[in-house]
């Protein structure tokens, strides 16, 4: 993700961060492990929850941002096109006029290969977010 996003994502890895016990950190200090190593065995490994919550969100963003893949392919031929101008053009191709039953079909059948990957990823990510969700409730 690109941008404003950004600010977003270091403010929910921030408020994690702020949230897990400084009791764990000080434990790894007291067993002879340094701040890279600290990070890296202790908090990184707490922080999974938070880093699939900011992976998720970057990836549906990407998912759904035309705009900046429109930036960086000059040649039109690989831009996406909206649903209504591809329908129209593989009618086309096809030979045949378009009827409302073929747009609806067309447009449903995008929309679902639209969405398909998404609903996959968020059932793979699911327990992450009940993972992240129960952590809120503990205090202390």
């Amino acid at each position: 993700a690109t941008g404003l996003k950004n600010g977003l994502f270091i403010y929910i890895l921030r408020q994690f961060f702020r949230n897990m016990p400084r009791t764990l950190e000080e434990a790894a200090y007291i067993d002879g492990a340094g701040p890279f190593r600290t990070f890296l065995t202790v908090m990184l490994p707490g922080a999974v929850p938070a880093l699939v919550i900011v992976f998720l969100f970057a990836f549906v963003w990407q998912w759904n941002d035309y705009f900046f893949t429109s930036i960086f392919m000059r040649d039109g031929t690989m831009l996406a096109h909206t649903l209504d101008i591809a329908a129209e053009s593989y009618a086309h191709a096809m030979g045949t006029t378009l009827t409302g039953q073929y747009i609806s079909l067309l447009n449903n059948t995008g929309m679902l290969m639209f969405v398909t990957p998404l609903l996959l990823l968020y059932a793979v990510m699911q327990r992450y977010f009940v993972e992240s969700v129960e952590r809120t409730g503990i205090i202390g």
